[in-house]
Parts: C-alpha cells; structure tokens; sequence
C-alpha cells in the first residue's frame, strides 16, 4: 500500500493523512476495524520510511471528500503505533496454526456489510449463527 500523505511537523513529529470519497472511520472504528493509519504510524517509527527514521507520529487524520467534507483528526498516545504492530504480529502468528483457520466475516462491524469475497465464502447460504466447518485444503 501507499501512504496518501505525511507531514513533518516544524517540532519534529508526524502527522499521516488518509483521503477518504466516503465518510472517515469513527474512533471506535479506528480502534476497532480500520487500523490503516495505526499501521502507517507503526511503520513511520519502525524506520520503514528512512527520511523519517526516529520521528514519533503525533497524529493521525483521515479526510473524507464526499459531499459533507469532514476532517476526523486521532492524537496518538504514547507506543500506541508499536502496541498495534504487536498485535497485528500477534494476529498473524495465530494465523499460522493450521488449527485457526481462516473464517469468513470473523469480525463484521456491520452483519449487512457486503464484502468483496463473500462469494468466495459463499456467503448467503448459511447464517452467522452456524459454525463454520473446518476443512483441510492444500495439502
């Protein structure tokens, strides 16, 4: 992916914008389910983009440009970037037990939402309340 947009502030810190058409994410949302910039912020202090190597980010704000344009801002408290890095690590590693599994809609923030893969899980046959089947596949 692609950082839409970071300042470096006159005192040093960082600010990471994200351009939204829509509405911007709530906090909760941010939170919750949309960590972009959470990650964006964690790789800013890991050193990923070597101009900024050792900058702290200060804060996060995504802009929606619809036709209610809306700026949401999020100050970032302190290691909350590298708190969110950790558990995305932390995600991924459960990821790797062939035991987890990978179960579609896991964690929908709205049960209505249509996502771009629910055909593939076949989404629509079954509801939420039915447990998914687990089955090896690729081995």
């Amino acid at each position: 992916g692609k950082v839409d947009r970071i300042d470096l502030r006159d005192d040093g810190g960082v600010v990471i914008y994200d351009y939204k058409t829509g509405k911007p994410p709530t906090d909760p949302q941010i939170t919750h389910y949309d960590k972009q910039l959470l990650l964006e912020a964690a790789m800013v202090e890991l050193g990923v983009f070597e101009q900024l190597a050792g900058r702290p980010v200060i804060e996060v704000c995504h802009l929606g440009l619809g036709a209610n344009p809306e700026e949401r801002r999020r100050e970032m408290g302190a290691g909350e970037a590298l708190q969110t890095w950790e558990e995305l690590k932390e995600l991924i590693g459960k990821y790797q037990n062939a035991e987890r599994g990978f179960t579609s809609r896991r964690a929908m923030q709205n049960r209505a939402d249509v996502r771009d893969y629910d055909h593939l899980a076949r989404f629509g046959e079954w509801d939420e309340t039915t447990p998914p089947t687990p089955r090896d596949v690729g081995r």
